[in-house]
């Protein structure tokens, strides 16, 4: 191979190479700014709830204000759900972050609203 031809392939390979860094450090800078800044697309502000009622009328229970008195300390007020159908069955759905029974593991698109019924968007 000519001297030429071993200088070209190096500088294909060194414009590669800074190509990928500014592509690495991009996606860094984006990764940071979503984790410290938090994603505009997941506002709480652009979500509207319905509220459902049962056939007795009366309104989900997870759909009224909530407002949290004290959320380090433990109360006797505190409602788990193993998963969104055992939620369900007790008559909750959509549960607001901070509401009782509300964890990040039901919330699967990270909306602040676990448990949420799918209408097929």
């Amino acid at each position: 191979m000519s001297e030429s031809t071993k200088n070209k392939v190096i500088d294909f390979l060194a414009n590669i190479l800074v190509i990928g860094i500014g592509i690495l450090v991009a996606y860094a800078c984006y990764v940071c700014s979503s984790y410290f800044f938090g994603n505009s697309s997941n506002t709480e502000s652009n979500h509207t709830q319905r509220k459902s009622s049962s056939s007795s009328g009366a309104i989900n229970p997870s759909s009224r204000h909530y407002d949290p008195i004290d959320e380090d300390e433990p109360s006797e007020d505190d409602v788990y759900y193993e998963n969104c159908s055992e939620a369900r069955a007790d008559g909750a759905e959509s549960i607001r972050k901070g509401e009782p029974g509300y964890r990040e593991e039901l919330d699967r698109d990270g909306d602040g609203i676990a448990c949420e019924p799918w209408h097929g968007r």
